[in-house]
C-alpha cells in the first residue's frame, strides 16, 4: 500500500473510532477490517493506535496461511513480528504455516515472526528443530535463533541435534546455543570436541561456528585472539557480526589482542617453531 492510501486508510480509522468507548471499537472497526485487501493494512494502523491484540488477531490468523489457499502469509507474519510478544495468539498459525509450505521466503517470515514472539512459542520448537537442516541457510539460521530466544527449554533438544545431527544441524544448533549463551554451558565439552574433529562432511566454517558457540556462551578473555580473526578475515557477515558482539561483551580490546598475540609469539619462537608459524599467520592477518 503506498503512502498516500495508508494515509487515507488511517484518517479513516481515526474517523471511525473518534470518540467510541474501548468496548465499542470492534464493531466500529469492523468494516475496515473485513476489506481483504487492504485488511492487514488497517490491523497494523489498528494495532499502532491501540495497542490491542484482540482487534486484529483474528484479521492476522485468517491470513497466516499458504498464498495458494488465499492467504498472505509473510505480511501476516510480519505484522506479528511487529507487535513481538503481543503476537503470541498467532502461534498456532504459523505452526500450520510452516508445517503446510515449502517456500523459503514464508518460512523465513514464519521463524523470523516467532523468534520476535520469544518464549511463547515453545510450541513450535519441533518445527524449528526441523529447520535446522534446511537448505536454505536463511531459514536455518533464522529457526536458530527462533530457538535462542524460546530460551533454555530448547537446551535438551538442541543438545541432542548437537551430539547426533548432521553436521549442518550441529552447526546451526550451536549457533542457538550460542545466543542462549551461560545457560547453555553444558554443551561445551562437546563444542570443543567438534570444534578440534569435525565430521568428514562438514563444511570449512564448521569449526569456526563451534568455537563461536564456546566463546559466547564463556565470554571467557582466551577466546579473544580467535574472535578477532573471524571479525577481521570472515566473509559470512553473520559471522563477522557475532564475533565482534562477542568481543565487546567479553570486554577485549583490538589493541590488547595483539599485544598479547605479539607476546605469545616471542614465546613461541624460543619454545615452539609450529606454534610460532601459526601465531605468526595471526598476526599477520589481523595487522596487514
Amino acid at each position: 500500500m503506498g503512502d498516500e492510501s495508508s494515509a487515507r486508510l488511517a484518517a479513516q480509522i481515526k474517523h471511525l473510532t473518534q470518540g467510541k468507548r474501548p468496548e465499542e471499537l470492534t464493531g466500529v472497526l469492523a468494516s475496515v477490517l473485513s476489506n481483504p485487501e487492504s485488511s492487514l493494512d488497517a490491523a497494523k494502523l489498528v494495532w499502532d493506535f491501540f495497542h490491542r491484540p484482540d482487534l486484529v488477531m483474528r484479521v492476522i490468523c485468517d491470513a497466516i496461511k499458504p498464498y495458494e489457499k488465499g492467504g498472505k502469509p509473510e505480511k501476516a507474519c510480519d505484522l506479528v513480528r511487529h507487535m513481538a510478544a503481543d503476537g503470541r495468539e498467532a502461534v498456532p498459525s504459523i505452526r500450520s504455516l510452516i508445517q503446510s509450505t515449502l517456500v523459503y521466503d514464508t518460512l523465513w517470515a514464519a521463524v523470523d515472526a516467532l523468534a520476535a514472539v520469544g518464549p511463547d512459542s515453545s510450541s513450535v520448537a519441533p518445527e524449528l528443530l526441523g529447520l535446522l537442516d534446511h537448505r536454505s541457510g536463511r531459514v536455518a539460521s533464522g529457526a536458530a535463533h527462533a530457538l535462542a530466544r524460546i530460551g533454555p527449554s530448547t537446551l535438551p533438544a538442541l543438545l541432542e541435534k548437537l551430539e547426533r545431527g548432521t553436521p549442518r544441524e550441529q552447526e546451526f544448533a550451536a549457533d542457538a546455543l550460542g545466543q542462549i549463551g551461560s545457560a547453555a554451558k553444558d554443551a561445551l565439552p562437546l563444542l570443543q570436541r567438534l570444534g578440534l574433529d569435525p565430521p568428514s562432511d562438514s563444511k570449512g566454517d564448521f569449526a569456526t561456528w563451534m568455537t563461536l558457540a564456546m566463546a559466547e556462551i564463556s565470554l571467557v578473555p582466551d577466546f579473544g585472539l580467535a574472535l578477532l580473526v573471524m571479525a577481521k578475515t570472515e566473509s559470512d557477515e553473520a559471522l563477522v557480526e557475532r564475533a565482534r558482539s562477542a568481543l565487546k561483551r567479553i570486554g577485549v580490546s583490538e589493541s590488547k589482542v595483539i599485544k598479547q598475540l605479539r607476546c605469545d609469539l616471542a614465546e613461541a619462537e624460543k619454545n615452539s617453531p609450529a606454534e610460532a608459524e601459526s601465531l605468526r599467520d595471526a598476526l599477520k592477518a589481523l595487522t596487514s
